[in-house]
């Protein structure tokens, strides 16, 4: 019997519901398989490895057996992804221990869908006592009072929430987003690993915008299709989702706001308030298109001084400077422009990027300080991680080399940042041809494309390719030395001291002009020739 085993059978009777905090570590103990106890503190920060052992011995008890074990000071976890989505969904109600953050998403999303909520009704409902109300009201009035919103009471009928429209539709549809998928047909279903109360809101909330679904289905695809958007998965379902919610809130106007960043006023919509600021949310998403069709004069000086500084401290020197400030001018627009909105995204990818390039890290630390003061701005620790991670392609770049390659489809949930950065970091590894990157939920493209092997960096992802019976490898997302070997086993070419073949790349530029000589370089030698 494990140790874990043995505590879950001791405190018995303590072990009587689940909770958020239980769900996110067998989530993440499911995905990664090992926790090492020393990597606890940076990994669930705030959680001791007490409390993670009470987690674990909780989680046992309701799977019926000691699917998280205890060895050699690791937790480990033998448990797969269809059995943790099983297991979420037969919880019900009264096995979960609710915490005032999710009773509080709860209260919001009825809010939406309903104006006014009878809360004493909707906590009888899910089992939450009337004094567990009161409490939660006041930490809801200081959470809608921190995003410019109030709670307001309705006599004979409960409470709404009144104010800052934008800051409302942002809440509500990051609620949502966290919530939902879309599926093939671009319809919102439920997300597979909802727990109890992620599944309250999708169910409730499908019920009452199924109506509108079709309709905002045309109107989505017309905005992608006429202005030749690239959106991410993440960006369309944003987008989407956003869409949906302002379908049913027109009657409530957009205050204007000033988002300090200029953007090319046409872009999507002439300047009325709902029209300027989707031209605005538009920009700030996850997408794939790199065109510029507008520069901000003061973001770009700004970002110019930024790059200065940072090249001042690293040995590299990076050479193509000019494609590393359009791609930083993109992402830093839209961490502006998200700020403004009130809308942040998360990518558990980071979370390890300061650690593993934490000179860098802290370099991009120091340099930001102009762009925070002219924008208003205080950069999270994942949008300095992107920035290091931006930087560190670059630098990757100025010293790669190669030939031979491997065509690769990397299959994430990821961000652009986030997968152009392991992607580049792959090429200064080895020798590959990045096919596509796909999103999970968009796994059906693989059967048009031509690829050598398929490549995750996510245990659960990867036991849906294994499903799908799809030729894959999952590795670290920072590439380690047994992942490199591993690839090279299944005939990857090196990167490590190439040299271009003389008689072929003599055969290339024979008889041609200068200006064939120069495509030829770009097209088959980009990455000697600048």
């Amino acid at each position: 019997m494990g140790l874990v085993g043995l505590f879950a059978r001791i405190n018995v009777e303590v072990a009587i519901s689940i909770n958020q905090s239980d769900i996110a570590f067998l989530s993440y103990m499911q995905d990664k398989g090992v926790l090492a106890f020393s990597d606890v503190s940076d990994t669930f920060p705030g959680k001791s490895l007490i409390t993670l052992k009470r987690s674990a011995a909780n989680l046992n008890y309701y799977l019926g057996s000691d699917k998280i074990y205890i060895e050699s000071d690791r937790f480990h976890c033998d448990i797969s992804y269809t059995c943790f989505i099983s297991f979420l969904q037969r919880l019900h109600i009264k096995d979960y221990r609710s915490s005032v953050d999710e009773r509080i998403k709860l209260i919001v999303v009825h809010c939406f869908l309903y104006s006014t909520v009878n809360v004493s009704a909707l906590y009888e409902e899910i089992r939450i006592s009337l004094t567990t109300k009161k409490k939660d009201l006041k930490v809801l009035e200081k959470y809608l009072s921190d995003k410019g919103l109030q709670l307001e009471i309705v006599s004979s009928k409960g409470i709404r929430i009144v104010g800052n429209e934008i800051a409302l539709r942002m809440m509500v549809m990051t609620i949502l987003a966290s919530v939902c998928e879309l599926d093939n047909r671009d319809y919102l279903i439920g997300r597979a690993a909802n727990d109890v109360y992620e599944q309250l809101i999708f169910s409730r909330f499908q019920i009452e915008m199924l109506g509108h679904f079709t309709a905002v289905t045309e109107e989505y695809h017309a905005i992608v299709n006429d202005n030749h958007l690239a959106l991410s998965y993440p960006g369309r379902k944003l987008l989407y989702t956003y869409m949906l919610i302002a379908r049913v809130r027109t009657v409530y106007p957009l205050p204007v706001c000033d988002f300090q960043v200029a953007l090319l006023p046409s872009l999507l919509y002439q300047c009325a308030s709902e029209q300027q600021f989707m031209n605005y949310f538009v920009t700030s998403l996850d997408q794939n298109s790199a065109v510029l069709k507008f520069m901000d004069i003061t973001l770009r000086s700004a970002l110019m001084n930024f790059y200065i500084y940072v090249q001042s401290k690293i040995i590299t020197v990076i050479v193509e400077r000019e494609a590393l400030l359009h791609e930083l001018y993109l992402y830093v627009q839209k961490c502006i422009i998200r700020r403004k909105c009130g809308y942040s995204i998360f990518d558990n990818n980071l979370s390890n990027t300061k650690k593993h390039y934490n000179n860098l890290y802290e370099i991009i630390h120091s340099a930001c300080g102009d762009v925070e003061n002219i924008y208003s701005i205080k950069f999270s620790e994942g949008h300095l991680a992107t920035m290091t991670l931006i930087f560190r392609k670059y630098i990757n770049k100025s010293k790669l080399s190669g030939r031979n390659k491997k065509s690769v489809v990397i299959v994430t949930n990821s961000a652009i940042e986030t997968v152009d950065f392991f992607i580049d970091n792959l090429k200064f590894h080895l020798d590959v041809d990045i096919c596509d990157s796909i999103n999970i939920h968009e796994r059906e493209k693989l059967a048009d494309l031509n690829y050598d092997l398929v490549m995750t960096f996510s245990n659960r992802i990867s036991m849906l390719l294994q499903q799908m019976n799809i030729n894959h490898i999952k590795v670290n997302y920072h590439l380690k030395d047994k992942d490199i070997n591993n690839l090279l086993k299944k005939g990857f070419s090196s990167n490590l001291n190439r040299k271009i073949k003389t008689d072929r790349f003599l055969e290339q530029i024979k008889d041609k002009s200068d200006e064939e000589i120069i495509d030829v370089l770009k097209t088959h030698y980009g990455k000697y020739f600048i």
